[in-house]
């Protein structure tokens, strides 16, 4: 298992402030708007860790001190495409993989990078592996509806109850399992 960081951040947001505004009564009321856009930024996160998911697209950065045997599980989904995939080599040299070595199995919870052949030997160290992929939906239309009313739900959990550590309800709870990655 390696570390997934992001490379570049998310520019949208699955659902509008102005969605959000509705969900939580507020209608007309911009005065809270930086607030509600706070809270769909904290809803979108709780909501992609508890499925393991990308909702909006970013580039991702994914460390592994080495090649697995065969495939390699991208940690998250929905993955779009790779940008590359470097290594230190035997010699603790970083070399870029030519993109005809390997090819992204992209489909279902648990996208893999397959290799062609074989993954190349890499130098005994921590990140001698180094994919940059981009992940999330192609475009904040393509979320799925009962994510983005999952979201609207929670903020509207965080704003009725602020402060509070639980604001799962059975409702979200049985959207979010139906994509939490299963491995």
């Amino acid at each position: 298992m390696g570390t997934l960081e992001t490379v570049t951040l998310a520019t949208d947001t699955p659902v509008t402030v102005e969605d959000a505004r509705r969900q939580c009564r507020l209608y007309d009321d911009t005065s809270f708007d930086d607030l509600l856009l706070r809270l769909i930024t904290a809803a979108t996160e709780e909501i992609e860790q508890e499925t393991g998911m990308c909702l909006v697209q970013r580039t991702l950065l994914l460390r592994l001190d080495a090649f697995p045997e065969y495939e390699m599980d991208l940690q998250t989904y929905p993955a779009q495409s790779i940008t590359s995939v470097k290594y230190d080599d035997s010699t603790n040299v970083e070399v870029t993989l030519a993109n005809t070595e390997y090819y992204l199995r992209a489909g279902g919870m648990v996208p893999l990078l397959v290799p062609k052949t074989y993954w190349p030997t890499t130098y005994p160290k921590l990140g001698a592996v180094r994919v940059t992929f981009v992940a999330g939906y192609a475009s904040v239309e393509a979320v799925p509806p009962d994510l983005e009313q999952a979201i609207l739900m929670r903020v509207y959990d965080h704003w009725n109850t602020p402060g509070t550590v639980d604001t799962g309800t059975s409702t979200i709870k049985m959207i979010t399992n139906r994509y939490r990655r299963h491995l």
